[in-house]
């Protein structure tokens, strides 16, 4: 009778595949990330889509007025119990159903509130419990006047972290890409929410669409804001009061951007003054 030979692993061996696998992790984790931020973005570009489809219709049931950017945060679709910005969406005319899951087109994939909880998380416990209700795309409600309004940022944050999907006037989706610039050169390259969180201010939606459309952020008027927001707000404001904002028509906008990926910040309020 043959006696059977065992082959054991030496410990060498054991340790040199243990290694070629966590290189590989290493290598094929990455990528697969990348693959699924890939997949959110589409998911994203796609929700804007429906939103602009939404946006559409409701101008073509409304003598072909926008809906009102009467909210004082452009992503918010309720203040003070009543619906505001793309709010109108949902009632009374109904063009959106009623936010019931993170699946909803009013909240991108890959949208974070500070404390990693994705932003519908946020979205329930405020609907029900204060006046004020965040979403994850941002209303350029500046269309209908910019009222000096400034708002602080404890924490701000942007979807994709380089990058932010723009609906614009004509129904496209288009995207600018935010890199690290230098704002102040003694701080060297910082983000958006790098800077914003540095001032504890948010950059005005005024100044933001208008980074978008143009996509390129101009650092030369991100200067002269963070210089004095208040100040700078009082010189680009157009209407006095957010309350009676008058919307405008559909055929005005053109290629304007009309709504954007981007989350101001969390937490923000009346502010003005830099940190």
């Amino acid at each position: 009778m043959k006696r059977l030979l065992i082959s054991a692993f030496t410990l060498m061996e054991v340790l040199v595949v243990i290694a070629v696998m966590a290189i590989l992790m290493a290598i094929l984790l990455p990528a697969t990330s990348k693959s699924r931020e890939a997949a959110k973005r589409t998911v994203c570009m796609s929700n804007l889509r429906s939103i602009g489809q939404a946006l559409y219709t409701y101008a073509h049931s409304n003598e072909d007025l926008l809906v009102p950017g009467n909210g004082q945060f452009s992503w918010e679709i309720q203040a003070n119990w009543q619906r505001v910005n793309l709010g109108y969406l949902i009632t009374p005319s109904k063009e959106l159903p009623e936010p019931t899951s993170d699946e909803h087109v009013f909240f991108c994939p890959s949208m974070r509130t500070p404390e990693g909880d994705h932003g519908y998380k946020r979205f329930l416990n405020q609907c029900h419990s204060t006046g004020h209700t965040p979403i994850g795309y941002m209303f350029n409600n500046a269309l209908d006047g910019f009222n000096e309004s400034v708002e602080d940022a404890e924490n701000c944050l942007l979807a994709h972290g380089d990058r932010v999907n723009v609906l614009l006037g004509d129904d496209s989706v288009n995207f600018i890409n935010v890199r690290p610039m230098v704002f102040n050169p003694a701080f060297g390259l910082e983000t958006i929410p790098e800077v914003c969180t540095r001032y504890n201010v948010t950059f005005p939606t005024i100044m933001l669409f208008k980074w978008f459309e143009c996509e390129e952020v101009n650092v030369a008027e991100a200067r002269l804001f963070l210089d004095n927001p208040q100040l700078w707000a009082q010189k680009n404001a157009t209407s006095n009061d957010a309350n009676n904002s008058k919307p405008i028509l559909l055929a005005s906008v053109a290629r304007k951007a009309l709504v954007a990926d981007v989350v101001g910040g969390w937490g923000g309020g009346p502010s003005g003054k830099p940190g």
